[in-house]
């Protein structure tokens, strides 16, 4: 765990890559269940006939937009994620190169 100024960061960078993959596979299962979903609506063209059903499917269709908007936003945040992780790293990498290249006897 590493303090800057007031910000802490109280997962390791390598949870914090491992848990943003494990949500990219969820988000990928819940694109293929939107699709399988609306395939089955699509098949309730043959049987669910009427007013009823074209009501249903008219629904549907009129909040597909918004939850496309949604999935595509929930998509990003696993990648913003890791970029925040990768700059992390990088910022421990060049404050450990620059620790190191200090000179020992600086308080002496």
């Amino acid at each position: 765990m590493s303090i800057v100024g007031d910000v802490q960061l109280k997962v390791r960078t390598e949870v914090l890559r491992e848990k943003s993959a494990n949500v990219k596979t969820e988000i990928a299962k819940m694109n293929q269940y939107l699709d399988e979903l609306e395939t089955r609506l699509e098949g309730t063209k043959g049987y669910w006939i009427g007013e009823a059903g074209d009501l249903h499917r008219k629904l549907y269709k009129e909040q597909k937009d918004n939850v496309a908007f949604m999935m595509k936003r929930l998509a990003e945040h696993p990648e913003d994620l890791i970029l925040i992780a990768d700059r992390y790293d990088n910022i421990e990498r060049e404050n450990t190169s620059i620790g190191l290249g200090l000179p020992g006897d600086a308080i002496d």
